[in-house]
């Protein structure tokens, strides 16, 4: 089912995705999952994902 999902190399999302994308990185085993950046106090947040 994930096999063919391609995240972008940075996305802007809202807090309440934060967590799936954290388990679809798990899912395809990244090796860097994720990186954050931004102030949580907002709705948004950068995420920079790692390498595949």
């Amino acid at each position: 089912m994930l096999k063919n999902i391609e995240l972008p190399r940075k996305v802007i999302v809202g807090e309440g995705a934060i967590h799936c994308l954290k388990e679809i990185c798990n899912e395809l085993n990244l090796k860097n999952p994720l990186i954050f950046s931004g102030n949580f106090t907002k709705k948004f947040a950068d995420i920079i994902c790692g390498e595949i």
